[in-house]
This record gives C-alpha cells, sequence and structure tokens, in this order.
C-alpha cells in the first residue's frame, strides 16, 4: 500500500469530522449570540465596543432584535448609577435622524430632526425654529426666537397644554394665528380673521378689548372706543356703562388726571394734586400750624403733613388757593361754583341720592357702612378728610370735602360733603376759608 495515499485519505475523513463539529458548533454560536441580542444585555466588561457598520447610506447595517413582529424594549445608558440618564452622542456637524422605509426608492421618509445646533423637526428634516411640526394636523408650528420674544406660530389644527391650562385653536384659510404664554398665564391672540368659541369662555382675571374699526360688526359686538364701552345693537353703537370716560389732562406739575363725563359736565375723576398755579407760581406748602391758622393767601398741604396720602387723596388747599386770580386748575378747567354743583346733583336724582353714586364703592378707603355708594357716575369720591383753620387734621376715610369757588361771607366759602354714612351730597356746609379741603376741576369757562 502506498504509504501517502493512506494518510491523505485519513487526513481527508478527519477533515470532514472537524467541519461537521465546526458547523455545529457555529450554529450553536449564532444562537447564543442572537439569544444575547434578544435581550440585548450588553455589559462593557464583556463587549466593551459594539460595532455594527453597513456599505452604503441605504442598505446599512442593522441590529434585529429577535423576531420583528414582535416588541422589544432597547435600553440605553450610561455612567454609573450616579449618572444612568441615556444618551445618544453625534457630531455638531451632522443631524441625528429617525426614518421610516424608502419611499418609491427615492430615499427615506425623515420622521425626526435633530440638527448640530439643537433644533428639532418633526415630520420634516428642515426645522424652522427651534421646534417645527410639520404633518397632517399640525402643519407648521414654529418656536422662533423674534426680539428675545418666544413664540410659536399656528397655521393649522392644535393644541397646547401648559400646567393647568388648554388651548385648542383652529385656524381656516391659512389664516395665521399668533399666541404667546409668557409664564403669568396671559394669553395674546392676534388673527386677521375671527376667533370664535363654541361654548362659554371662562375668564378668570380681566379682559381688555379695543376697536377694530368695522362700521357695522355682528349685533352684540362690543368695543372700547378709548372713552367707553360700547355695544353694537344692530343700528348704533350704544354705551354698556352708566358714565363715560373723558380725556385724560395734565397740570401745570405734570401730574395725570382721569376725567369723566357726568350728564354734560366733564369733571375730573380724581383729587387735585398740584404744588403750582397755573402761571408758574409756586403755591407754599405750610405744616406748621401756627403758620396755617394766620394765612390770609394761597397755600397747600397733605393730609396729617405726610406723603403717604398724596395718592389716592391728594393734597388739600385753602379757599385762598381756590381764589387765585394764578389760576388754581389747568388751563381750561375751573373750581365748581355753587350752580355747577346743584347742576350735578340734579342731574343724579337730588342731593339725597347723588352721593351714594359719587362715592367709590366699597371700604378700601371709605369706612364701613358707606351707606349707598356704587360710584356709577365715575367721580369716585374719596374720604380724604380735611384741615381745620387751627390747622388740625380730621375724618380721613368717614368724610370727603370739596371747595366751591362761591364764598359765604368774608371769612367762610361753600363747599360739598360726602359720607361714609349715607349717600347724600350735602350742600348745606361753609366752613373758614383758612380751611384745607380736596379739590376736584371742572371743564369750561364761566
Amino acid at each position: 500500500m502506498n504509504t501517502t495515499n493512506y494518510n491523505l485519505r485519513k487526513n481527508s475523513a478527519t477533515l470532514k469530522r472537524l467541519e461537521s463539529i465546526w458547523s455545529v458548533n457555529r450554529s450553536i454560536l449564532m444562537v447564543v449570540f442572537f439569544g444575547l441580542f434578544s435581550n440585548l444585555n450588553l455589559r462593557a466588561q464583556y463587549m466593551p465596543n459594539l460595532d455594527v457598520s453597513g456599505l452604503d447610506e441605504i442598505n446599512g447595517a442593522k441590529v434585529q432584535l429577535a423576531t420583528p413582529s414582535l416588541s422589544h424594549f432597547l435600553r440605553l445608558f450610561s455612567g454609573d448609577e450616579g449618572d444612568p440618564k441615556p444618551y445618544l452622542l453625534f457630531s455638531n456637524a451632522d443631524d441625528f435622524r429617525i426614518s421610516s422605509s424608502k419611499e418609491n426608492l427615492t430615499g427615506f421618509q425623515d420622521l425626526l430632526t435633530v440638527k448640530g445646533d439643537g433644533r428639532v423637526g418633526i415630520g420634516t428634516d428642515s426645522p424652522v425654529g427651534m421646534l417645527h411640526v410639520q404633518g397632517l394636523t399640525w402643519t407648521n408650528i414654529a418656536a422662533e426666537a423674534i426680539a428675545d420674544d418666544p413664540s410659536f406660530q399656528l397655521t393649522s389644527d392644535g393644541s397646547s397644554i401648559n400646567n393647568d391650562w388648554t388651548i385648542r385653536m383652529d385656524v381656516y384659510n391659512n389664516d395665521p394665528m399668533q399666541w404667546r404664554y409668557d409664564g403669568i398665564r396671559k394669553l395674546n391672540l392676534t388673527t386677521t380673521g375671527d376667533l370664535e368659541v363654541e361654548k362659554n369662555m371662562i375668564v378668570k382675571g380681566d379682559v381688555q378689548l379695543g376697536s377694530a374699526g368695522v362700521l357695522n360688526p355682528v349685533p352684540g359686538s362690543m368695543r372700547w372706543d378709548g372713552q367707553d364701552f360700547l355695544g353694537w345693537n344692530g343700528f348704533a353703537w350704544v354705551s354698556l356703562t352708566s358714565f363715560k370716560l373723558g380725556p385724560e389732562i395734565t397740570d401745570i406739575d405734570g401730574n395725570k388726571y382721569q376725567t369723566v363725563w357726568i350728564g354734560n359736565q366733564l369733571w375730573m375723576a380724581q383729587n387735585l394734586r398740584t404744588t403750582t398755579y397755573r402761571n408758574g407760581t409756586p403755591i407754599p406748602h405750610v405744616t406748621d400750624n401756627t403758620e396755617w391758622s394766620g394765612l390770609t393767601s394761597g397755600a397747600w398741604c397733605w393730609y396729617d403733613n405726610s406723603t403717604s396720602y398724596e395718592q389716592p387723596y391728594g393734597k388739600l388747599y385753602n379757599w385762598y388757593a381756590v381764589n387765585d386770580i394764578s389760576g388754581l386748575c389747568p388751563s381750561e378747567w375751573r373750581v365748581p361754583t355753587e350752580s355747577d354743583w346743584t347742576t350735578l346733583a340734579d342731574f343724579l336724582g337730588g342731593v339725597g341720592l347723588a352721593g351714594g353714586k359719587m362715592k367709590e364703592a366699597g371700604t378700601s378707603h371709605w369706612d364701613s357702612p358707606n351707606t349707598g355708594a356704587t360710584n356709577e357716575t365715575g367721580f369716585s369720591g374719596l374720604p380724604g378728610g380735611g384741615r381745620d383753620e387751627a390747622g388740625l387734621f380730621h375724618n380721613t376715610g368717614s368724610a370727603g370735602y370739596w371747595w366751591s369757588s362761591i364764598e359765604q361771607s368774608g371769612t367762610f366759602a361753600w363747599l360739598r360733603n360726602l359720607s361714609s354714612n349715607d349717600d347724600n351730597l350735602d350742600n348745606t356746609l361753609f366752613f373758614l376759608k383758612k380751611s384745607g379741603l380736596s379739590v376736584r376741576c371742572l371743564k369750561g369757562g364761566l
């Protein structure tokens, strides 16, 4: 027998047995390997690096977790127990994308894109602003910083939930609506079309109205024209309040005052606060009681000589300041006469009813019970008290006194009084001209 041929046949049989053993063992290894992938519990001490690379962008490498038809979970974590937060790290120059399968063999549809600078696109690979959602329901929600004012713009149907409030907006015909939540539960809406509320709208706070300038709106429309709240009844705009505000005015010191129409009279809705006559002459500020009691010329003071009474009560003036030819009230305004006060009272139903309509309601400034106070005129009368001829102060909280420009005698002048205990406009009082009282100005010449 040829020894060489025998050895070759023997080695060939051995190789076949080894191939059979390797095939079985390889199958076992593959089962073990895919078993590991099924659980995907890869630990650094056993496999510190997992490198899965594909040949090209379209047909990339994939990691399949067991049977595709079943649900599986992939958990990524970093560091030790002190830093368990999962993360994916990618270059700032690259986009991180989650894509669907190919569409018409032209490429992938990006479902989620994170740009290197942090911009996020959902349904788009070109996010506008820090968040851009595009799809069947939200066609364009862009969060952009405009003049350091982050905002969202909706051009389709969507909703947003933040803390304990929910907003849903339906915008049609590509009519953009802008809204902003600024952290204090303030919502600003701007739309070139109509904003419709299908059910009740409950606002737990102030509502500020403006005017769109529409001449013939839908009946029931409301607006603010700068002076009054108006409602459109289908024929005309009518007042929704019992009084109408007038223009804001300014005195020579720069103090500003709201004004209000009561009948055909335009009154200041706040007490006078000037320290200067209309012609620019300063009005003396007198605090000393002895000096005050000896005056025969104009002067002013704060109640109790305290600046804390400036707001909202204004200043107290003696009658000599009221009567000074230099002019106490702003230009085109004057201290009311007896006749002016009477006209006001008559318009409000007489002196027995007028006081309640002129007093600020509630007990924030007035003592209880502040009888009959409604302030339906907008006069907003306050209990500023007064200073007597000896320089002593009285009745803040319980009474308000306002000078008339008409003297009762050589030493006395008329005034009007409101009290916390009734709803009268008292027209029977006259005080010494040395007294210090509040002043309200009336528009118009004598």
